[in-house]
């Protein structure tokens, strides 16, 4: 039942690169019915498949990623200090957002293709533009590509106080007078004397 909820959630279709690069323009906007998105290459010269996306956790496509081939997953994260650092991803309180792209390596992936890794990621950006990406992060594990793991991994190549990490810029999130669930989405380089959040209003 719970496999069946979470089929119906997403779309698990093989479409075209210009469909993909729509999905990846919602995601990086913080449209609220699009968190994440799986994608997957054939070889270098291929279209992009969407292979599933949707509203949601990005750890939540953990249990679907197969041991034996390559996909990445790209989501947003939100740093919310409201309850002492990152904690989950939400759209609510006080934080920034951050555009992650997990590379999944299943462990019964085949030589070849995993030796085609680091050519294919960079196909996927060359042929969605759309793919901002703040934070790179890798998986072979379920376990990693859970929700807890991709949140470990963001805080800590974010650095303790988000001012001197790994992870680039950031986009501060704030509600916009449109009604709830719209967010106004702004691209911040860090500030080099600390922290700044912008809060989230009902």
């Amino acid at each position: 039942m719970a496999e069946e909820e979470a089929a119906s959630a997403v779309s698990a279709l093989s479409l075209d690169t210009a469909t993909a690069a729509g999905v990846a323009e919602k995601i990086r906007q913080g449209d609220a019915s699009t968190s994440f998105a799986v994608f997957a290459l054939e070889d270098e010269a291929a279209a992009v498949t969407l292979v599933e996306h949707g509203a949601g956790d990005i750890g939540s496509v953990a249990p679907r990623l197969p041991q034996g081939n390559v996909r990445f997953v790209y989501g947003r994260v939100v740093l919310d200090e409201t309850k002492g650092g990152l904690d989950h991803v939400a759209a609510a309180g006080l934080g920034r957002r951050k555009l992650v792209l997990l590379t999944w390596v299943g462990e019964d992936t085949p030589p070849r293709e995993r030796g085609a890794v680091s050519a294919l990621r960079a196909a996927l950006k060359n042929k969605i533009p759309e793919l901002v990406v703040h934070c790179e992060l890798s998986a072979t594990t379920a376990t990693d590509a859970e929700q807890a793991g991709i949140v470990e991994k963001v805080k800590t190549a974010s650095g303790a106080f988000y001012d001197s990490g790994a992870c680039g810029a950031d986009q501060t999130t704030e509600a916009t007078s449109e009604g709830a669930g719209s967010t106004e989405v702004t691209a911040k380089a860090r500030p080099k004397g600390g922290r700044k959040l912008v809060r989230k209003s009902a």
